[in-house]
């Protein structure tokens, strides 16, 4: 009896360690079946360090600053009208004649030198030795200035009773706007005997004219634009017009457009690709102020307006959509303005000359015009190529960032491709960088760049998983072969 106790206690043991045994085989060979099955697309992966850009640029502080402030420079007289040459200004300033002032300096004009005239001068032209001057009831005006200090050589020719405003020279000839009379051309290709003037009348009352290329613009501060065929300029033809808005005072042509001041309606962009098609399209932006000049700057406009004594500032980078005027504020009534260098030079009623560096004014923020778009990645990917193009009138500074990690700060300039190269293999993840331009007045834009870096699926050790099946199948089946019962002795 004792005997048999013995042999029952080693069966309940034994059925433990099969037990036992055949559970961790099963268990061994479920996880090796599980592990290999695991798609890539469940698992987790941490991103554990961030993308290098290189760079290759130093770093720069950017630079703010306020509307820029106006230097002046007061004349005698009524300044009504400007005409820039070197380093010299020439400012009509009605009965006191012409003022002549060093502006080699422009932040720093010098002191006026006068040019008397017989009338009141309201307008300048200068070419060679010769200033030629819109004098009022006077007419035209011609004075040999090559010695400024003692001027020679002066001639008049009467225009009528009326007042000689604006003017321009082409080629050979005197081009003036007369009020009442519209236009009239002379000869000047001998400024000491010039030719007998022509006329060709126009509608409203004739202020100022530009000439280009066999036609002459004559704003006429009526509802539109007088357009006179002047390819013979001893023979004008009678005007064609295009309408504006307002009563148009001041005209600057260029290529297929006029910039028309346009009094208290602003600027008028008018079409003139077909300069005596009187249906074509014209284009406003108002202003706060009355334009009575304009004038042209980095695809801008530049106003001179009479009330509201300041200048206004209009993007025309698309003469068809005009952008919102920007303003900087003068001490007086703006009547004319020329450009030169990035300055704005002022004729300024009764305070003379202003001088305003535009170069320093800008409101507007960059505009990013192309960049890369967001992408999907392998794990691992390198030497990604990234470009961004921006354009601004002042650009200044860029800088990339992914994350609140800076990546870089560097120069940027308008218009031109700033690239960047991945250069090392990319964790799995998602990465977001930020693409930032600035400009001189403090502006900027920015831009986010997605990247979805996709991970591949873990290195498995080779067999690792199939060792551990046959492990627990082997295991099983040693339990089921030791399940068959020992022969028992009951005779031992």
């Amino acid at each position: 009896m004792k005997s048999q106790k013995r042999i029952i206690n080693w069966h309940d043991k034994r059925r433990s360690w099969e037990f036992l045994i055949l559970c961790t085989s099963l268990m061994v060979s479920i996880a090796a079946i599980m592990n290999a099955g695991i798609p890539v697309s469940s698992r987790s992966f941490t991103n554990t360090h961030n993308l290098s850009l290189t760079t290759g640029i130093d770093g720069n502080t950017l630079e703010t600053s306020a509307v820029p402030t106006p230097v002046y420079k007061d004349t005698n007289g009524v300044a009504s009208g400007i005409f820039l040459e070197d380093d010299v200004a020439y400012v009509a300033v009605g009965y006191s004649g012409v003022a002549i002032i060093n502006i080699s300096d422009p932040m720093a004009p010098g002191d006026p030198i006068y040019v008397d005239t017989n009338g009141s001068a309201w307008d300048v032209m200068k070419k060679g030795d010769f200033l030629f001057i819109a004098d009022g009831v006077t007419g035209l005006a011609i004075i040999n200035v090559s010695d400024p200090l003692n001027p020679t050589g002066h001639q008049e020719i009467y225009l009528g009773a009326t007042q000689a405003y604006g003017l321009d020279i082409y080629q050979d000839h005197a081009f003036i706007a007369i009020w009442d009379d519209g236009l009239a051309t002379v000869n000047i290709s001998d400024p000491m005997n010039p030719g007998t003037p022509n006329f060709e009348d126009t509608d409203g009352f004739a202020n100022n004219v530009d000439v280009s290329e066999g036609f002459a613009y004559v704003a006429t501060r009526s509802h539109h634009l007088a357009i006179v065929n002047v390819s013979d300029p001893d023979d004008p033809k009678p005007p064609s017009y295009k309408s504006t808005d307002g009563d148009a005072i001041g005209v600057h042509v260029d290529g297929e457009f006029a910039y028309v001041a346009d009094s208290y309606d602003g600027l008028a962009i008018v079409n003139i690709s077909d300069p005596e098609d009187e249906l074509s399209a014209h284009f406003q932006e108002d202003t706060n102020g009355t334009a009575y000049s304009v004038d042209l700057h980095n695809d801008h406009a530049i106003i001179a307006e009479l009330t509201g004594s300041q200048l206004a500032l209009i993007d025309v980078i698309n003469p068809q959509d005009p952008g919102t005027p920007e303003y900087i504020p003068l001490a007086d009534e703006a009547y004319d303005i020329q450009m030169k260098d990035g300055y704005a030079f002022i004729a300024l009623n009764e305070s003379g000359l202003a001088v305003v560096d535009i170069e320093s004014f800008d409101q507007d923020a960059p505009a990013i015009i192309s960049s890369p778009t967001n992408m999907t990645v392998d794990e691992g990917a390198i030497n990604i190529l990234l470009e961004w193009n921006a354009t601004d009138m002042h650009p200044s500074t860029f800088s990339l960032q992914n994350g609140s990690t800076s990546l870089s700060l560097g120069n940027w300039t308008s218009g031109s491709i700033v690239s960047y190269n991945i250069t090392v293999p990319l964790v799995a993840g998602d990465q977001v960088l930020t693409m930032t331009f600035h400009d001189r007045w403090g502006n900027s834009v920015s831009k986010d760049l997605s990247i979805n870096v996709q991970g591949h699926e873990p290195s498995k050790i080779p067999g690792f998983f199939t060792t551990l099946l046959v492990l627990g199948m082997v295991g099983t089946i040693v339990v089921l072969i030791a399940k068959k019962p020992p022969s028992r002795r009951l005779d031992s």
